[in-house]
């Protein structure tokens, strides 16, 4: 018996990622993730492809350009938002995917029958249906290692900002050494460094989207605009870690 891959198009990925934005649509200023560069971040589409997917999508009625300031950078850049045809269709997608079957494999190897939309709704605080999807492997299994939180475990996570580090392969050394340094380095901080494009957000998102029991926190300084900004992200992440916890 052949089984049906849940799997998303680009033009579905970027349907999905942007119908979580639809209240920025009438603001000046937008979050990086409505560019270009922000879009293959979160939705793991190769940069080459999104301009002409991008373009396929706004000759479609489904798309729309506009600029606006993009937080951290000086001038207005191209934005895009979906149109009332695009929502529509970006909630077909939604409602088809999240009605599909998978197959939930937990530590001991048990295997139990449910759906997309179950999952998520244990980790879509953590991660985005873009990025539990692409978890899924070709027999439409999940390790819920990779996304669940273990038994009695209570953690935070905060990763949405996380670039998708889809097909991510190698790195092997560099990721043995951040395991090390998590398990007990003398050192509290570790800066990666590397020139532009290497790679160094997606080993980073890799790393921590793979941990399992920990508290997580991925900060992109393109989404933060100002001292406030800053204030207001820690300070949730701190309630959230403990309602006692205020950094405001």
């Amino acid at each position: 018996m052949s089984v049906t891959r849940v799997e998303l198009s680009n033009e579905e990925k970027i349907l999905l990622h942007l119908l979580d934005h639809t209240h920025y649509e009438e603001k000046m200023h937008v979050p990086h993730h409505l560019t270009q560069k922000g879009i293959s971040d979160k939705t793991g589409i190769r940069i080459n492809h999104i301009p002409k997917t991008i373009r396929r999508l706004v000759e479609n009625g489904e798309l729309e350009e506009f600029l606006a300031y993009v937080h951290g950078a000086k001038r207005k850049r191209k934005a895009y938002s979906l149109t009332e045809m695009g929502k529509v269709r970006g909630k077909e997608v939604l409602s088809d995917i999240q009605g599909r079957e998978i197959t939930v494999v937990d530590g001991l190897g048990r295997s139990k029958e449910t759906t997309i939309e179950s999952v998520y709704k244990k980790v879509q605080e953590s991660m985005s249906l873009v990025d539990l999807i692409e978890l899924v492997d070709n027999d439409n299994r999940l390790d819920e290692n990779l996304c669940l939180k273990g038994e009695g475990v209570q953690t935070v996570s905060r990763l949405h900002n996380a670039p998708l580090a889809k097909d991510f392969l190698g790195r092997d050394k560099e990721l043995q050494e951040l395991s090390q340094w998590l398990k007990g380095s003398e050192y509290p901080l570790l800066m990666l460094s590397g020139i532009r494009g290497v790679g160094k957000s997606w080993l980073v998102s890799h790393f921590m989207k793979r941990l399992v029991d920990w508290n997580k926190l991925y900060l992109d300084l393109w989404d933060i605009q100002n001292d406030r900004d800053l204030r207001s992200f820690l300070g949730d992440f701190a309630s959230d870690l403990h309602p006692s916890l205020d950094v405001n």
